[in-house]
């Protein structure tokens, strides 16, 4: 019965961030009649701000999400002025293919900034490296049971 509601959490949660992200394609499209490619983008920043003033920074969690508004709210402002308020009279075609360049160019400067390299980072509350279980032990994880192969695919592991 845990499993089932840890799944629903977590499915709750993963629903609403689809939920706000979704949100945010409908009031540009409602406001500006535009598919903003670079919505989705925007919000890879604001998390990559977090994750660094988090992690790299030591940062409180509040102050980082609030650096991050912020950040992306300065980042849609100078999209705007610098690559959408040029084309307010140009054809729908021409906007289109601005917000794909413009989501593209973001896309490529986190490349750039953060690498594309994997890496692995412990948690903010951790204080201490996890304990590693035996490779050919059982682990578990969200009340369930997963075999040692399971392991390899885990974002975890």
């Amino acid at each position: 019965m845990t499993g089932f509601i840890n799944y629903l959490i977590n499915g709750i949660s993963l629903g609403s961030v689809y939920a706000i992200i979704a949100l945010g394609y409908t009031m540009v499209y409602g406001i500006a009649k535009m598919l903003n490619f670079a919505h989705g983008d925007i919000i890879m920043v604001g998390s990559y701000v977090v994750f660094i003033t988090t992690h790299s920074m030591g940062m409180p969690v509040f102050l980082s999400v609030l650096l991050s508004v912020i950040v992306c709210t300065v980042l849609g402002i100078v999209i705007e002025r610098v690559a959408y308020k040029p084309l307010r009279d140009a054809s729908p075609l021409s906007v289109l293919i601005t917000a794909i360049g413009v989501s593209y160019f973001l896309q490529n400067a986190a490349q750039l900034i953060w690498s594309s390299s994997p890496c692995q980072k412990s948690r903010a509350s951790q204080s201490q490296e996890a304990p590693q279980p035996e490779p050919s032990s059982d682990w578990h994880a969200i009340g369930d049971r997963f075999p040692s192969t399971a392991r390899r695919i885990s974002p975890t592991g």
